[in-house]
Formats: structure tokens, sequence, C-alpha cells
């Protein structure tokens, strides 16, 4: 099998969901266009995606669209904040006892 993405399956440090979308398009590749088998075999046909796959390979490209533009980080951690932002989270400050 030739990758025609960046990364290699199973290699990847992204977070888990976006490396099972990729497993899962890696899949569909297969599935679609075996190529040559090991050893120099004659080639297999491919066979159409069943519509649970294609729904499960849209939803694959979806995830990887969202984490590439940014849009998800899917477990990463968070963006860094400049020094001038409030914090996320602000922790209210005690109010003074008074007797």
């Amino acid at each position: 099998m030739t990758p025609t993405a960046l990364i290699s399956p199973g290699t990847s440090n992204a977070p888990p969901r976006v490396q099972a979308a990729q497993d899962f398009l890696y899949f569909c590749k297969d599935v679609e266009d075996p190529g040559p088998g090991l050893g120099g075999e004659v080639p297999q046909a491919g066979r159409e995606m069943s519509k649970q796959e294609q729904a499960t390979k849209a939803a694959a490209l979806q995830v990887l669209m969202q984490y590439f533009n940014g849009e998800m980080d899917f477990g990463d951690a968070p963006p860094s904040r400049g020094d001038n932002d409030p914090p996320m989270n602000p922790t209210p400050k005690p109010e003074p006892v008074t007797k």
C-alpha cells in the first residue's frame, strides 16, 4: 500500500480520533483499489463500499477537515493564551472577614 497522506497509518502523534479517521480512510482506499498483492501477484479488483462505510468515510473526512483547519482539537492541549488575556475560569477572591 502506498500512503497518499502526510502520515503513514498508525504512526501519527495526532489525537486518537484523528488517527482513527485517517486509518479508516486508508482502509477505504484499500477497499476501493487494493492494488497489487504481495510478491507481484495479479492486482485484485476493488469493491463498492457499503452505505455505512460511505457514511463513515464522510464523517472521517469531516474530522480531518475540522482538525487541519483548526476548528477542533479533539483532545490536544488547549491553545495558548496571550499574557494580556483574562483567565478562562477566574477564581473568585475571598471576601475579607470582619468582626
